[in-house]
C-alpha cells in the first residue's frame, strides 16, 4: 500500500520521547508504528497514551527490529527513527520526499557537506567517527563505480519496502544499517544522501552501540559480501548485479544430431497443441515461441 510509515524504534527512551515525540511532523506521514526491544521505563506506557500502534520484539535486537518493522507496517515506504534526541525530526519529511523523488533509499548523512555528526567535537579515538568512516570508505573502495554513500552506518534513514526486501538483510543488531548500504551498493539502488545535523542525546541516554563487537560483525559482513559478489545469494532473494544478469541469460541450446544452422532452420511445431517448437536459442519466426531450453 502507497504511503509512509514512521516506525519508531525504542529501548527504555522515555525521556527522549517527553522531549521528541511532540516535535515530530507525524503530519507528514501516514501512520506511526513504534517497535520496543523490551522497555520497562513507561515507553510502552507513552505510546498507548498517545495512540501509537506498538508492535513488542520477542526477540532482541535493533536488526530483528528493522525486519519486525517491515513485516508490521502498513504502507510501503518505511522511516526509520530513534527518539534518543540525536535524530532532527524535522528530517522526517526530507527522507520521505527521497522516496517519493524515485529513490530506493534515503539516508541521513553526518558526514557530507552540511551535516554534523555528535562525535565531531570529540577526541579521535574516544570517537566512533574514525570508525564510521573507515567502514565507509572500505565499502566504497569495494564496490567502486556506485554512487558513493557517505554515511554507510546511520539508522536515520527511509527505504521502500521492495528495495528492503531486494535486500533481504540478516544481520543482527546495529550492523543491520551497515549491511543495507553495503548491499545498496552491491545491487546499484538509487541512494540518495540528506545531511543531517546529530544533536546530544537527551539526559542520561547513551549509545547502546558497542564498537568492537559491532566492528567485527562490519567487517565479517564485508568479508562475506566480496566472496557473494557474482556467486550465490542470501536466504535466495538478496544477489549481486553480476548474478542477475547471468540468471536472465537463457541457456545454451541442447545438442542435437541435426546439422542444420539456427538460422535456417525451420520449425517443426505441427497443428497439434502438445508439439513444442524445436527450433533453436532464436525465436521462431513463424510460431513466435522458445528454444526447448527455456520453454516447459
Amino acid at each position: 500500500m502507497t504511503g509512509t510509515t514512521l516506525v519508531i524504534l525504542t529501548l527504555n527512551e522515555i525521556e527522549g520521547l517527553r522531549h521528541v515525540f511532540p516535535k515530530i511532523p507525524t503530519a507528514a506521514v501516514d501512520e506511526v508504528l513504534a517497535v520496543d526491544g523490551g522497555s520497562t521505563d513507561g515507553t510502552l506506557e507513552f505510546f498507548a497514551d498517545h495512540g501509537v500502534r506498538t508492535v513488542r520484539q520477542t526477540k532482541r535486537g535493533r536488526g530483528e527490529a528493522f525486519r519486525l518493522a517491515a513485516r508490521a507496517a502498513r504502507h510501503d515506504w518505511l522511516v526509520f527513527f530513534s527518539p534518543d534526541g540525536n535524530e532532527d525530526p524535522n528530517d522526517i519529511p526530507r527522507l520521505r520526499q527521497g522516496l517519493a523523488d524515485g529513490h530506493d533509499m534515503v539516508i541521513a548523512s553526518r558526514f557530507m557537506a552540511g551535516a554534523r555528526s555528535e562525535d565531531d567535537d570529540k577526541f579521535l579515538f574516544a570517537s566512533r567517527r574514525w570508525g564510521n568512516l573507515t567502514f565507509t570508505w572500505l565499502a566504497n573502495a569495494l564496490w567502486p563505480g556506485r554512487p558513493r554513500i557517505t554515511d554507510t552506518i546511520n539508522g536515520f534513514r527511509a527505504v521502500t519496502r521492495p528495495a528492503f526486501e531486494r535486500l533481504a538483510p540478516d544481520a543482527e543488531g546495529y550492523a543491520i544499517e551497515f549491511q543495507m548500504s553495503m548491499r545498496a551498493l552491491q545491487l546499484r539502488l538509487r541512494v540518495l544522501e540528506i545531511p543531517t545535523v546529530e544533536s546530544e542525546r537527551f539526559g542520561k541516554g547513551v549509545s547502546k552501540l558497542h564498537a568492537i563487537p559491532v566492528g567485527l560483525q562490519f567487517l565479517r559482513l564485508m568479508v562475506n559480501g566480496a566472496r557473494r559478489s557474482g556467486s550465490s545469494s542470501p536466504s535466495g532473494r538478496y544477489s549481486s548485479p553480476a548474478r542477475s544478469r547471468s540468471a536472465l541469460r537463457p541457456a545454451s541450446a541442447p545438442t542435437s544430431t541435426r546439422t542444420t544452422s539456427s538460422s535456417s532452420r525451420p520449425c517443426s511445431r505441427s497443428s497439434s497443441s502438445a508439439m513444442r517448437c524445436t527450433g533453436t536459442i532464436r525465436r521462431c519466426s513463424t510460431c513466435r515461441s522458445s528454444s526447448p531450453s527455456t520453454r516447459g
